[in-house]
């Protein structure tokens, strides 16, 4: 999912289609921040509910980096943990996640946000 801008930490917003099914019915989740395939903090973190049907999680600050980047959320089957990676743009991880989000993501319009749940 695109990451196109942060307030005063990082929060990613989620696309509702994705809530339910993705993160599931919790109000809470247990967040991995992967570098490079290697955990490097582990925590708890609220999904935050507004009135709008907006859903939210904060993650680290990523600040200093140019926007978009793309956040890549993985469930390892059977498990209750949600891995993340900042796809950093420039790479070519980026490129190609970038191609696959052009070619079969989801957009509610120009500009906004892609995801694709997979």
């Amino acid at each position: 999912m695109d990451i196109l801008q942060e307030t005063r930490q990082t929060q990613v917003q989620l696309p509702v289609d994705v809530l339910v099914s993705f993160f599931g019915k919790s109000d809470s989740i247990r967040l991995q921040h992967l570098r490079r395939g290697v955990i490097v903090k582990s925590d708890t973190r609220p999904i935050i509910h507004l009135n709008n049907n907006t859903h939210r999680v904060e993650i680290d600050a990523i600040r200093g980096l140019p926007r978009p980047q793309i956040i890549r959320f993985r469930r390892p089957r059977g498990q209750s943990v949600i891995n993340y990676e900042i796809v950093l743009n420039g790479t070519r991880d980026y490129d190609q996640t970038d191609r696959l989000l052009a070619e079969l993501g989801n957009q509610r319009r120009r500009g906004a946000r892609r995801w694709l749940l997979r």
